[in-house]
């Protein structure tokens, strides 16, 4: 009878998972830099045609591989460009993740703890926003969490017909997952040496074949990477593995991370601080938790700790650091600490109607205040009517790409960004013209807000209205 009821569980749980991460997800503007980058490269392509070179505002947009775009266009085609379409890949690949964590943890500690991971995952602080985020995060860790899954397989699994349906899994989880955020997607490989060791783990080679598998990798890596290369003459390969991976490793992009050795090292236990509030209400039995993993060290207990530790690991060192960063660590905690909710049941069935709760209550109470006190759409919203496709609208002091998103969804030119000094000249020039300024005197149309991305207040003004 609980093998019957178990599949029909598992489809509940997609189901609620997946509603309560898209929940407000049509309320909240593109929010950040990234959000509206992601969205507008993704419709940038589907206008095109070209499901080879992102795009943003007609500029290329090496910041990473084409996947996350792919999945956006198709739920363009479905929604239509709005803010649900643009988030909705990040909470499918939420609940998919839940589904993977239910079966990685049953086989490590047996269904009744599973139950417990898969909803620590879903119900913690970071992925719940990063469940509603319109960008590359999740699908990351859904492809990283297989591999991970597969890994264990394949490094516990004697039969060899069982290893070989894995290990199409791993390398191909692998493949998929650098084509959502480039080199990161590779974690499992490091971690997988590591418990190879701890664990003395025998044949690794024979287990994993390498070198077949990395000829696989490339393989699906080679179908859009050699057009990408051909179509930017290397400069997808140049700018976005030496400038987004290398440069972020040692150098603070956007303000994120402190610059000069002193702050670098200030900054190295980061997220060994921050995760205790991403990982919320689960982080009060992670001490306990990691203490009784390293007191006794089963072997499903090292698999996760060296996942989770390489992960911390490599993201402490580099100089850029996000809270967010270490997400793919998350489902491998949500894991660790399900043996102790399962101990815990009074702890753990409190906090799962209140951590449904406060996500509702974020998404449906919260979102509309935040939504009201950020200036882009409200602003765009009211130029609608003096909008058409061919207006020109150019952008003075003022360079955020969320206005850039709003505006695209009503004009088919391309905004472009001038100085102050040259606003007279540009509005003389003939067509239709739009001119948008920040925080410049009063002009025909203003609307103040909250800029996220600068935590500072905006105003914005339309002149030529």
């Amino acid at each position: 009878m609980n093998r019957l009821k178990t599949p029909a569980r598992l489809l509940a749980l997609f189901a609620c998972s997946l509603a309560l991460h898209l929940c407000g997800t049509w309320i909240l503007p593109l929010v950040d830099r990234d959000e509206p980058r992601f969205a507008e490269a993704a419709r940038e392509m589907r206008q095109r045609g070209d499901w080879v070179l992102p795009t943003f505002n007609d500029q290329p947009r090496y910041d990473k591989p084409p996947l996350t775009y792919w999945l956006q266009i198709g739920a363009f085609a479905i929604f239509g460009e709005n803010e649900f379409a643009a988030r909705f890949h990040s909470a499918l690949c939420s609940a998919l993740t839940v589904l993977v964590i239910f079966g990685f943890c049953a086989r490590l500690y047996g269904e009744r703890t599973a139950w417990c991971a898969a909803l620590a995952f879903t119900l913690c602080l970071q992925v719940f926003v990063q469940s509603k985020a319109a960008v590359a995060d999740m699908p990351m860790v859904l492809f990283v969490t297989v591999a991970a899954w597969a890994g264990w397989e394949l490094c516990e699994s004697n039969a060899r017909g069982v290893r070989s349906r894995w290990w199409w899994i791993f390398h191909g989880a692998l493949a998929l997952g650098f084509l959502v955020k480039g080199p990161v997607a590779f974690l499992p490989l490091a971690w997988l040496l590591l418990y190879a060791r701890l664990a003395r783990v025998g044949n690794l080679n024979r287990r994993f074949l390498f070198l077949p598998g990395a000829v696989g990798c490339l393989l699906i890596l080679a179908a859009w990477g050699i057009p990408a290369l051909v179509k930017t003459h290397g400069d997808f390969l140049r700018v976005g593995i030496g400038h987004h991976v290398i440069a972020r490793s040692f150098t603070p992009l956007e303000g994120h991370g402190g610059r000069g050795w002193l702050k670098y090292v200030a900054l190295l236990p980061f997220y060994f601080v921050t995760v205790f509030a991403s990982f919320l209400p689960w982080s009060f039995e992670l001490p306990r938790a990691l203490l009784d993993a390293l007191t006794q060290r089963s072997r499903p207990q090292l698999y996760l700790l060296g996942g989770i530790a390489v992960t911390f690991v490599v993201f402490s060192l580099l100089a850029t650091k996000l809270p967010h960063y270490t997400l793919p660590a998350f489902p491998l905690l949500a894991c660790l600490v399900a043996p102790r909710l399962a101990a815990r049941p009074a702890f753990f069935r409190a906090a799962v109607p209140a951590m449904i709760l406060l996500n509702l209550l974020a998404a449906l109470e919260a979102f509309p205040v935040l939504a009201g006190k950020m200036p882009e759409r409200t602003l765009v919203a009211r130029l609608a009517p003096r909008l058409h496709p061919g207006t020109q609208v150019a952008l003075v002091d003022y360079s955020e790409p969320g206005l850039v998103w709003y505006l695209r969804g009503h004009i088919a030119t391309w905004p472009e960004t001038i100085s102050s000094g040259d606003l007279s000249a540009w509005l003389a020039q003939p067509g239709d013209r739009l001119c948008i300024r920040a925080d410049g005197p009063p002009a025909d149309l203003g609307v103040t807000g909250w800029n996220p991305a600068t935590g500072k207040t905006v105003t914005l003004s339309a002149v030529g209205y």
